[in-house]
């Protein structure tokens, strides 16, 4: 199972929870945020594109 490393959960301190690493927008219903195998939240759309520096990443949801 995938944590979050030790900048996210700084960052879920600050209430960064909803945000995406990545890009700094809030999750959507359309677009969740995952924890990527690097620890930090991001939309689960930086997992599929191509253009994403996450791209490719194996990700896990989080129970609400």
């Amino acid at each position: 199972m995938i944590a979050p490393n030790d900048a996210q959960k700084v960052r879920d301190a600050c209430e960064l929870r909803s945000c995406c690493a990545a890009c700094g927008h809030r999750e959507t219903e359309r677009n969740p945020l995952v924890l990527a195998e690097d620890g930090y939240r991001v939309h689960m759309s930086h997992t599929i594109d191509p253009a994403s520096g996450y791209y490719g990443l194996v990700f896990t949801w989080e129970a609400a």
